[in-house]
């Protein structure tokens, strides 16, 4: 009797190893880098976003244990702690880590922060049908309306494709078809949000974009390092052939623009500005303050566009974050901390939480929750292909808050755009922009707010469209005066000089001396060795001597 139980307990615990082993195996793995850095606002380090990914991670192996059998792989190389060397990486991780999964495994994907290096393995994710899955940053979805990608699908904050729309939107409804790009060569290259939303511009305007070719988009670069005087050059240029102004840099090269586009009276309402921003308030949740957005210390710079300098006659564009900080997202922030201290030995500076890293918490959420809808409806593992196609237009409800996806497989945030009130001297928001209904409202009197109620500034230049308005052969009267006097003053240089040479000819002219270049005295006339310009001055000196009786 003992051994038929002892037989029955082996045969249980036999089926239930077998049954686990069954389960389908999904590998799972993260890209990113270790920065040296104790505080970094680097989007891929893992000491700074890991914490919510882990979470997230655990989550979906704990909810889904008895259906799937989860791996996870942090995929990074020590010692290369840099963006730029993750770019020369990122190929061999994720192609080594494809190389031993395929065909071992029901399913593969790639869950990570994400920035512009992840554009390097789209092709490869696609041939191989992997989806690859963006918490912070973005990569190229293609043009709207067109994926070109469908493995890929993000959860990021600051999605262009929703800016591009709303930017359209607002230029389409005021008949703006004639917009400038003001772009600071000095500070351009580490303003993550200006130089994506700037190079999205370059693609789809100009008639890049069928579907938005009469936007006409002139580029303009300027150094805010350079004088007062060429930032005048340089707005005094674009003012006669555009009255759109996009301006693209830092927050001292936006400050910088705006106090001289006011002294040269370029801000009574007849032109408009826009700036861009990450968020309204910050990258967190925690302790939101309207105290930066009015910082305009020239002395002061940041790394990321934090801040605007408050002129009426500037649209701030920004995105709403979707995130409200409820009892569940309290208790997550807690947890979020104490992970990255106890796994990474990383404390966020003063305890703030970026609001990226609660996007991938949720990545991993919708991940787990998609895969699991999917296998109990079909009874198969999906590919990345097949789950990509499936996240877009999707919404999905997290214990975080809702999600949208685009048609692109963006996240769709809302957008608004603020003008300052005169009444308080703070920006208010006046524009907002709802994606999934593609509608744009006014959300206060823009007229009211705006300089001598010109809204909408007119799309037509101050010199016309064809700068047949303005008189360029027309100086102005300083421009004029200036030139008169350098003319006078040329004139009595000349005629001083010949003065001069001639009464030294005269008491000199007896004078002999070797310089080939000099003349010579003959019976008749003078000769000279070189017959350039100089020859013409001493002739007209013979004639002088001539007429005084000296020849």
């Amino acid at each position: 009797m003992l051994c038929k139980l002892i037989l029955i307990a082996v045969l249980g615990v036999n089926k239930l190893h077998t049954g686990y082993s069954t389960l389908p195996h999904i590998a799972l793995a993260t890209i990113g880098i270790k920065v040296p850095e104790v505080n970094t606002t680097n989007f891929d380090a893992l000491q700074l976003g890991g914490a919510g990914l882990d979470l997230g991670l655990k989550f979906i192996i704990q909810r889904y244990k008895n259906t799937f059998n989860f791996s996870h792989t942090y995929l990074v190389k020590e010692g290369r702690g840099t963006v730029t060397l993750l770019e020369d990486d990122v190929s061999e991780m994720a192609g080594k880590f494809i190389f031993q999964h395929e065909g071992r495994v029901a399913g593969m994907a790639l869950l990570s922060p994400c920035s512009q290096e992840n554009n390097h393995i789209l092709l490869m994710t696609r041939e191989s049908r992997v989806l690859l899955g963006c918490s912070a940053g973005t990569s190229k979805f293609g043009k709207p309306g067109e994926p070109a990608n469908p493995q890929q699908f993000s959860l990021s904050l600051y999605s262009g494709t929703v800016i591009l729309d709303f930017i359209y939107a607002l230029l389409t409804r005021n008949g703006w078809t004639n917009v400038a790009a003001l772009v600071d060569l000095r500070s351009i290259a580490a303003e993550y949000m200006c130089r994506g939303i700037h190079r999205l511009l370059q693609q789809n305007f100009n008639a890049v974009n069928p579907s938005m070719e009469y936007i006409r988009y002139n580029v303009v670069s300027f150094d805010s390092g350079a004088s007062q005087t060429e930032l005048k050059r340089t707005l005094q240029t674009t003012s006669q052939t555009n009255r759109i102004v996009f301006i693209f840099g830092s927050g001292k090269a936006i400050m910088l623009i705006l106090r001289t586009a006011k002294k040269l009276g370029m801000t009574n309402g007849e032109y408009v500005f826009f700036m861009l921003t990450f968020s309204r308030h910050g990258f967190s949740l925690d302790n939101q303050d309207d105290s930066w957005w009015k910082v305009t210390d020239t002395n002061v710079d940041l790394s990321f566009p934090l801040r605007g300098y408050v002129s009426p006659a500037a649209v701030v564009i920004s995105l709403r974050t979707p995130y409200v900080m409820t009892p569940f997202l309290a208790q997550l922030r807690q947890d979020i901390i104490q992970n990255a201290l106890r796994n990474y030995n990383f404390t966020y500076a003063k305890n703030e939480v970026p609001t990226f890293v609660y996007a991938g918490y949720d990545m991993c959420l919708i991940y787990g929750q998609l895969l699991n809808e999917t296998y109990n409806r079909t009874g198969r593992i999906p590919d990345g292909i097949e789950l990509g196609n499936l996240i877009r237009n999707q919404t999905f409800f997290l214990p975080t808050g809702t999600i949208s996806f685009s048609v692109n497989g963006e996240r769709e945030v809302e957008v608004i755009g603020e003008i300052v009130n005169p009444q308080t001297g703070n920006y208010t928001e006046s524009l907002l922009y709802q994606p999934p209904s593609r509608s744009l409202i006014n959300t206060s009197d823009i007229a009211a707010f705006w300089p001598g109620g010109h809204w909408p500034p007119p799309n037509e230049p101050h010199c016309g469209y064809l700068n047949n308005h303005c008189d360029v052969t027309r100086l102005d009267s300083k421009a004029t005066l200036g030139v008169c006097l350098a003319v006078l003053l040329l004139f009595i240089v000349a005629f001083g000089s010949i003065f001069y040479t001639s009464r030294r000819y005269r008491s000199h002219w007896w004078l002999l001396t070797d310089d080939p270049l000099m003349v010579r005295r003959s019976s008749k006339h003078w000769n000279l060795q070189d017959s350039s310009i100089i020859g013409g001055f001493i002739r007209r000196l013979s004639n002088v001597r001539r007429q005084s009786g000296l020849m």
